[in-house]
């Protein structure tokens, strides 16, 4: 019986495909959808003592942010999930999980399975009985790296739960996670906005609107693809387009005249205008002027200045690279913007090509189109750029957050003076 009392929530060696989400971010704290995937395993697994173990600067930074408990004590005798961070947590995707599992163990007396994507480990299983068989032996490390005597056994099976094995692959599984979250929302609308013939709501019954929500005049919510989740102290500005599935966190602000196309997810306090499609910006992020976005991955304290626009497709059509610090990587797809790290802000009029990968607090004003792959505390995003000095930049940080009432945390500037000394290690060697 798949019914884990104990889930484990890891990293599982995938961190390094998740650059820039992955320099101050753990695995779990990915969006994709209305919610992040942690915030999703408490919802579908509410009476597991949920276990969180990553690279400890990102797990200590995530606990200081979100106040999450960080009890890590295996208790014995419990059935035990152990799961990749980067494994989506939809209702389809964690039945395909039971179900592997079921599948495997139905005929077999081995009751421990391994979890494959692409033959590679992303979770593994153990049985109540076999837990308290050992349990004076599990500890995080051998459950989380499989290196138990309990798994030498085990069954290795494919599942088809679906588990990103990069950030990118984010954007096919967006309209589907934004759906599967609707179920966590109160599906209605405040009875005053059903009742105005200055706004056009297209099937409400597929929307999910805060009582204090302000929507200005001329604005149409379109849910005839799919939900429209709108969270509390929202405000939508007059003459905008919202087309679901869309999902607007808390104290989000629209500003007239935007276009959101389909499949879009916005964090708390995020600003946006424009044109924007197939995206994700995180919380107390703003893209809050005339420009275009698509299939790009925002993460928090991003700032793009006034006119800055993102190719998300090649003039031929062809398939997007993407260089990384040490190589160069075919995505597959003909559709990607730009992936963005925290705290980065560009200038007005940046134009970022397609398949772009821009550092943590990145300064971007170069003329012309900024470099592909743009590492931390570049001073400018061309090819020589000089480094922002971190106390320059933890400064910046501090100023900007103190805008939303929120503070630098130690255990985030400790990544942040970390993430530098690694940079600077590389640029000063030349």
């Amino acid at each position: 019986m798949f019914d884990p009392e104990i889930l484990i929530v890891g990293e599982l060696g995938f961190s390094v495909n998740f650059y820039p989400f992955s320099i101050m971010h753990p695995l779990w704290e990915l969006r994709t959808g209305a919610l992040c995937h942690y915030e999703k395993l408490m919802r579908h697994f509410p009476k597991a003592k949920l276990i969180f173990d990553g690279r400890s600067l990102q797990r200590a930074a995530f606990a200081a942010r979100h106040q999450v408990p960080m009890d890590r004590a295996i208790d014995p005798g419990r059935s035990i999930l152990i799961l990749a961070g980067n494994v989506l947590p939809t209702t389809d995707s964690l039945k395909a999980l039971r179900q592997s599992y079921e599948e495997a163990v139905r005929d077999a007396e081995v009751s421990v399975v391994i979890f494959l994507s692409k033959n590679t480990p992303i979770g593994a299983y153990i049985p109540a009985d076999i837990a308290q068989q050992h349990h004076e032996s599990l500890t995080l490390d051998n459950l989380v790296s499989l290196s138990h005597p309990v798994f030498q056994a085990a069954q290795r099976v494919e599942t088809a739960a679906v588990c990103f094995h990069y950030l990118w692959e984010i954007f096919d599984f967006l309209g589907e996670a934004i759906r599967d979250d609707f179920q966590w929302f109160p599906k209605t609308v405040p009875a005053d906005l059903l009742s105005r013939s200055d706004i056009t709501l297209i099937e409400a019954d597929a929307m999910s609107i805060a009582a204090d929500v302000q929507i200005d005049p001329y604005t149409v919510l379109d849910a005839r693809t799919g939900p429209i989740i709108i969270e509390s102290g929202v405000r939508i500005m007059a003459h905008s387009y919202i087309q679901g599935p869309a999902y607007l966190g808390p104290r989000c602000l629209v500003k007239p005249g935007t276009q959101l196309l389909g499949n879009t997810a916005f964090g708390e306090y995020s600003k946006v205008a424009g044109e924007v499609e197939e995206s994700v910006i995180h919380a107390f992020s703003n893209k809050q002027h005339l420009g275009f976005l698509g299939h790009s991955y925002l993460c928090e304290w991003v700032n793009f200045g006034a006119g800055t626009n993102v190719s998300n497709l090649k003039n031929n059509y062809g398939i997007i690279k993407v260089q990384l610090e040490n190589t160069k990587l075919a995505t597959g797809r003909m559709f990607l913007g730009v992936l963005c790290g925290d705290h980065t802000k560009t200038s007005i009029n940046t134009q970022i090509n397609s398949g772009t990968l821009i550092g943590i607090c990145c300064n971007i004003f170069t003329t012309g189109f900024p470099e592909k792959f743009i590492p931390s505390f570049s001073w400018g995003g061309h090819a020589d750029a000089p480094l922002y000095y971190v106390t320059s930049a933890i400064a910046t940080a501090k100023t900007v957050m103190a805008r939303r009432n929120r503070t630098l945390l130690p255990e985030e500037e400790v990544i942040l003076r970390k993430e530098y000394e690694r940079v600077a290690q590389r640029h000063y060697a030349g």
